[in-house]
């Protein structure tokens, strides 16, 4: 909407601070486009802080039970093994009452768990997401057990030479790979 006004021979435009139907349709297009890529981006960004905060959480319980089983162990060796206490020796699972005794769970759920003098196997739910435990780390996915052929004290007989084998007790299972200690020391062959 412009005004003229004519001074003296000369002509004068006088504009209004009126906007026209389209140029306001136009300027709320514009920020109705920007309002859904700022709240795409938002919510992405919750979205990753909520998977990273269940990762952490997850991590936390995995070491806080390995910690509380390994203080527990030192508390049986002083002789100061309280009766509230979990025992973890000779256990290969834990109920959810006993993991509530051991870590603060918060909203997070102990889905499955096995232990043999540390986890070999965890999963969890935490803020909407499965965590599983692979390779001695949390990962995001709701993985299966891994089959494992040995577990933690399981004895093994090893060829060392023709004549000779030798007794290996396994301390840990790290995927496929297997560490263990031997019941004697070796005569002069090494076991591979």
């Amino acid at each position: 909407m412009k005004k003229v006004l004519k001074n003296k021979g000369k002509s004068l435009r006088l504009t209004t601070l009126g906007f026209t139907l389209i140029e306001l349709l136009a300027v709320i297009i514009i920020l109705a486009i920007v309002a859904l890529i700022a709240t795409s981006i938002t919510l992405d960004v919750v979205e990753d802080a909520r998977k990273s905060a269940g990762l952490s959480e997850s991590h936390m319980i995995l070491n806080g039970i390995n910690n509380y089983c390994a203080s527990i162990e030192m508390k049986k060796q002083l002789g100061i093994l309280g009766t509230e206490d979990v025992d973890c020796e000779n256990k290969d699972t834990f109920t959810t009452e006993e993991i509530r005794k051991m870590v603060n769970l918060g909203n997070a759920e102990v889905i499955e768990i096995e232990y043999r003098k540390k986890i070999t196997w965890l999963k969890v739910k935490s803020n909407g997401y499965v965590y599983s435990l692979q390779d001695n780390a949390m990962v995001e996915g709701n993985l299966d057990k891994p089959k494992a052929e040995y577990a933690v004290g399981d004895l093994l007989k090893v060829q060392v030479s023709d004549s000779e084998t030798q007794n290996i007790y396994v301390l840990e299972v790290n995927g496929e790979e297997i560490v263990g200690i031997l019941d004697r020391n070796l005569t002069g062959g090494t076991v591979a």
